[in-house]
């Protein structure tokens, strides 16, 4: 009875997988963001809010906002 336990696995790896978190929040915050620079302090802090309500990692959504060091 209840979920099988390869199931929940395979959820959990699909949903969490830390590999591919950087890319999902990357495609997400394109999606959403698609029109606007991110250079401007108000955007960045929409963005940031934008990755953390959809459960991605502090780390992740730092370094995806972090400004470029060229």
């Amino acid at each position: 009875m209840g979920i099988d336990e390869s199931l929940i696995r395979d959820a959990l790896r699909d949903t969490f997988g830390g590999n591919d978190e950087r890319e999902k929040a990357r495609l997400a915050l394109e999606k959403q963001f698609r029109r606007d620079k991110l250079d401007d302090v108000r955007i960045l802090r929409r963005a940031a809010a934008f990755l953390q309500r959809r459960g991605f990692s502090e780390a992740v959504i730092l370094d995806l906002l972090r400004p470029s060091e060229d």
